[in-house]
C-alpha cells in the first residue's frame, strides 16, 4: 500500500506542475512574444490581451522595463501561445502574465480613439496599408465568434461634445461543399441600416445581435447571373453544384459576412470624425 501511495503522488505532482504553468496575457495593449529572449530579438506576433500560454521553459533571463512611468521587474520566459487555428512557440517577458484567467480583449487603436472589444479575440486581417487603417481596421473572427453582443468601451484621446456608436451588417452569398466554399464577398451584397448601440453607461455601449432572419436577407438576383459569377470567382466545379437551382437554396445559401462598427465624435468645433470596424464572419456553416 505504501509503494501504491508513493506511485500514486508521482503520477499527481508532474500534473499539477503542469496545470500551474497555464497563464494569460495581462498586458492591456497586448505583450510581444520573440523568436529569442532579447528585446532586439525577431517579433513573431503580438499577443492579445487574455491569450492563453503555457510556460514551458524558465531562462533566468531578467529584465526590467519602464510601464508609465514605474518600473517592472520580470525575466524572459518560453511559452507555446494558443492562437486561433494555431499554437506559437515563443518568448514573453512574464511580469506581464498572470495566472488569473482572463477574458480576451481587444483594442482597436485609432488615432484619436481606441475601442476595447470585451470577450473577442480577433486578428487583423492582412494586407492593410497605414492609410486605409486610420479609418477603418479591418479584423478576421474565427468560426463561432461574432461580435455579437459584446460589450465595447470607448477611449477618446480627447473630450469630445458627443460619443456614439452605430452597428451595420451586410450578407454575401457562398456556394457550400466538402471542404473549401466559395464565397462571393466581391459580388452583390445586402447592406443593412445603421442602427444606435445600447448606451451602458460612459463610454461603454452593448452591441446589437441578428437573428436568423437578418442572416438570410438578401438582394434580388438573377439565377442565370449568380451561376454565371461562381463560374467566374470559383471555377466550373462549383458551377456544376447549383446548375439545376432555380431559387437560391442548398447548396448556395445567404450569411452575414461582415459586421460593421461606426463610432461617431463630434469635436468641440462641431467636426464630425468617423471610424469604422469591420469584422469579416466566416461563412457558411
Amino acid at each position: 500500500m505504501k509503494n501504491l501511495n508513493l506511485l500514486l503522488l508521482l503520477l499527481i505532482v508532474p500534473l499539477f506542475g503542469v496545470s500551474q504553468s497555464m497563464y494569460y496575457v495581462s498586458a492591456e495593449n497586448g505583450l510581444f512574444a520573440r523568436s529569442a529572449p532579447d528585446r532586439g530579438a525577431r517579433t513573431i506576433t503580438k499577443l492579445h490581451y487574455g491569450t492563453k500560454v503555457q510556460i514551458t521553459e524558465q531562462t533566468d533571463l531578467r529584465l526590467d522595463v519602464l510601464d508609465h512611468g514605474k518600473k517592472i521587474s520580470g525575466q524572459w520566459v518560453k511559452v507555446n501561445a494558443y492562437l486561433p487555428y494555431d499554437t506559437i512557440e515563443a518568448y514573453v517577458f512574464d511580469a506581464f502574465l498572470t495566472n488569473k484567467i482572463l477574458e480576451p480583449r481587444t483594442h482597436a487603436k485609432f488615432d484619436n480613439v481606441t475601442v476595447a472589444l470585451h470577450n473577442l479575440e480577433l486578428w487583423e486581417t492582412e494586407g492593410q496599408s497605414f492609410e486605409s487603417k486610420r479609418d477603418t481596421l479591418r479584423y478576421y473572427a474565427e468560426l463561432g465568434v461574432s461580435p455579437e453582443e459584446k460589450i465595447i468601451v470607448l477611449k477618446p484621446q480627447q473630450n469630445y461634445k458627443r460619443l456614439a456608436v452605430y452597428q451595420a451588417y451586410e450578407t454575401s452569398l457562398t456556394v457550400m461543399n466538402e471542404g473549401p466554399h466559395c464565397d462571393l464577398i466581391d459580388w452583390k451584397h445586402y447592406q443593412s441600416a445603421w442602427l444606435p448601440l445600447k448606451h451602458i453607461e460612459e463610454q461603454t455601449y452593448q452591441t446589437l445581435s441578428y437573428s436568423q432572419d437578418d442572416w438570410s436577407e438578401f438582394v434580388t438576383v438573377d439565377m442565370d447571373d449568380l451561376k454565371s459569377a461562381v463560374r467566374e470567382h470559383c471555377g466550373d466545379g462549383y458551377a456544376e453544384l447549383i446548375k439545376s437551382l432555380k431559387t437560391i437554396d442548398y447548396p448556395a445559401a445567404v450569411s452575414i459576412s461582415i459586421i460593421y462598427l461606426k463610432v461617431i465624435m463630434i469635436d468641440m468645433d462641431d467636426k464630425v470624425i468617423e471610424r469604422i470596424i469591420a469584422f469579416e464572419i466566416p461563412m457558411g456553416c
